[in-house]
């Protein structure tokens, strides 16, 4: 990646197009930067007013949600391509720089080119990047702090992308000298930027009341919130809660699905409690790690390929994307193209290179494209598959299929089938509903499951091993389903079960003007339950599901669906199904089909 230091919002244009031109290579992700088709594009610098952050360009209250990097000096993922991947694979719209840094409030090594790897990519790729001196304390240390946020304001502090966490978490310090090493060090940011900062409180920034108490005495601060769900529950939420009753405004910078050591069971439904109230407030957050240490909180195993808890953050950022109001326009976030160049980061680590390698026939897996007249294949008229990797990390790659409907009607409910001599690990844009052998079929999400004429879709995919994909099929229309005559997983109506399934509605919370509710799926019956689907009659209206996804909504009448990772509920099993809501709360009608 090119250093650059850079000083002036006017210039961030010049730069993204002097960095896409230079030595005669076109960089999208350069340009991509200058664009309104992502966050910051659309939201603009992150301002605090009341208790809540708006964005500088829309004047509105708005929420971001991404992933935090693991402590920098235990980790090897700060380079581009790790940036791109979190992009292009994950759909994050914010990332997190933990810069280490011990508890004597010094770093544990000088390389601070790693923070600014990661931070000239965010800005490439047009998402907001958090700068955080991660320590427990850095009260210790001042001047070390204060020198550190002083150069990354100089550098920085003029692109709306940048936040400055000063303090990660406080430990047992009282908040007056949490607050007068905050002043400080903001004082030193000021001089060169007038971006969000982000300050901790004491006990792991859980105690925000304190700071709400004693506001510091600056116009964008807001306050950070650590929690994990396996250890924290409603009372930590009633801090918070009085804490943003008091008027401060509050970022979630770190927070975990597991216990509060990184370790443990994912808590399902605390997580899912967790989410629905920052939805709720529209807090914008990070959740940790993106590392492959061997704790349940890291999101990647140590091959690259994507942990339990990775693909669960990979279904909650998936199934926001519909409502991401920056992306009406319809653009992913930057999916790595054919154009796509390496960035030549030297500091490279496990995710590789994001280079869009390709060339070669499909049917030997690096590549090309294949059409409806290629006797290899089985595909809708007027369509085209092509296949290419995206990145490379030795023991596993990105690949991507894209659909091209060349044809003069829609391709819906497409069916895509193929056999690959690896393991995919995850698709992040389909839903992968049988794998046999090296036989795969795939199938769409709802939002993506038409390809309109003229129009072509991406499906990214992480694997490992292999290299070939063969016997590519595709059925759309009446032709769904026809060429292998395969009942898919993913077609199993739940009436198969030999008792019925129940259904219940309760309220978890109440705040008045709206509630958390809650369906709990019971299976009572002796074979699981697939691909189920959920209808109800709802008089209010419902903000959001965390667990699964609403796919039609016409004059009270809603039908959700799972997630991939709860698509399939096991004999004597329960499913609970939590949202948020404004409104009455006369729920009626419900069916499970």
């Amino acid at each position: 990646m090119l250093k650059v230091k850079r000083k002036n919002k006017s210039l961030q244009v010049i730069l993204a197009l002097s960095i896409g031109f230079s030595a005669g290579i076109s960089n999208i992700h350069s340009v991509f930067a200058a664009s309104d088709s992502n966050p910051v594009g659309y939201f603009g610098e992150m301002q605090v007013e009341g208790n809540k952050i708006n964005g500088s360009k829309t004047g509105e209250p708005m929420q971001v949600k991404g992933m935090s990097f693991f402590w920098s000096n235990w980790t090897t993922y700060y380079n581009s391509e790790t940036v791109d991947r979190m992009v292009d694979e994950f759909q994050v719209e914010i990332l997190r720089a933990s810069y280490g840094v011990d508890d004597n409030g010094s770093p544990y090594d000088s390389d601070e080119d790693k923070i600014r790897t990661v931070v000239e990519a965010a800005i490439d790729r047009g998402v907001y990047i958090i700068i955080d001196w991660h320590t427990h304390g850095a009260h210790n240390n001042v001047d070390a702090a204060k020198e550190f946020f002083a150069r990354m304001a100089m550098d920085y502090g003029s692109y709306d992308n940048v936040i400055f966490e000063i303090y990660n978490e406080p430990t047992y310090v009282s908040w007056s000298v949490v607050k007068d090493y905050a002043e400080e060090v903001i004082s030193e940011i000021r001089k060169h930027s007038d971006n969000l900062v982000v300050v901790g409180s004491p006990t792991w920034s859980q105690d925000v009341g304190a700071a709400a108490n004693d506001r510091i005495n600056d116009e964008n601060v807001a306050y950070s919130l650590h929690f994990y769900a396996g250890t924290h529950f409603s009372s930590l939420r009633d801090k918070a809660d009085y804490a943003l009753s008091q008027g401060v405004a509050l970022f979630v910078t770190e927070w975990g699905s597991v216990n509060a050591d990184g370790n443990g069971s994912i808590n399902y439904d605390s997580t899912g409690d967790w989410l629905a109230w920052m939805d709720e407030n529209e807090i914008s957050w990070a959740n940790w790690a993106i590392n492959d240490k061997a704790e349940s909180s890291s999101i990647f195993n140590s091959d690259g390929s994507v942990t339990e808890t990775g693909s669960f953050l990979k279904s909650i950022f998936e199934s926001a994307v519909p409502g991401r109001i920056w992306d009406d326009a319809g653009i992913d976030g930057g999916t790595i193209g054919d154009d796509d160049v390496d960035s030549g980061n030297e500091g490279a680590g496990n995710t590789g290179s994001a280079n869009g390698e390709e060339g070669g026939e499909a049917d030997n897996g690096s590549g090309g494209a294949i059409d409806g007249e290629n006797d290899n294949v089985d595909l809708v008229s007027g369509s085209s598959v092509g296949f290419s990797k995206a990145s490379d990390w030795g023991a596993g790659f990105n690949g991507s299929f894209t659909i091209n409907n060349t044809g003069s009607s829609d391709i819906e409910g497409w069916v895509l089938e193929f056999d690959f001599d690896g393991q995919i690990n995850s698709f992040w844009t389909a839903q992968i509903v049988s794998h046999s052998g090296n036989h795969y079929v795939v199938k769409p999400h709802d939002w993506n499951s038409t390809v309109n004429a003229g129009k072509s879709l991406d499906l990214g995919f992480t694997a490992t091993g292999g290299q070939t994909v063969t016997n590519i099929t595709l059925g759309g229309n009446s032709d769904v389903g026809q060429s292998t005559g395969n009942t898919n997983e993913g077609d199993t109506v739940v009436g198969a079960t030999s008792l019925a399934p129940i259904v219940e509605f309760s309220v978890s919370k109440d705040w008045g003007a709206g509630f958390n509710g809650e369906f709990t799926i019971k299976n009572t019956g002796s074979t699981d339950l697939s691909g189920w689907t959920l209808e109800f009659d709802y008089d209010g209206q419902i903000d959001s599901f965390w667990t699964a996804k609403i796919i039609s909504h016409s004059e009270g009448h809603y039908v959700v669906k799972p997630l991939d990772w709860n698509s399939t509920i096991k004999p004597g099993d329960s499913l609970k199904l939590g949202f948020t809501a404004t409104g009455s709360k006369n729920v009626s009608n419900s069916t499970l089909k």
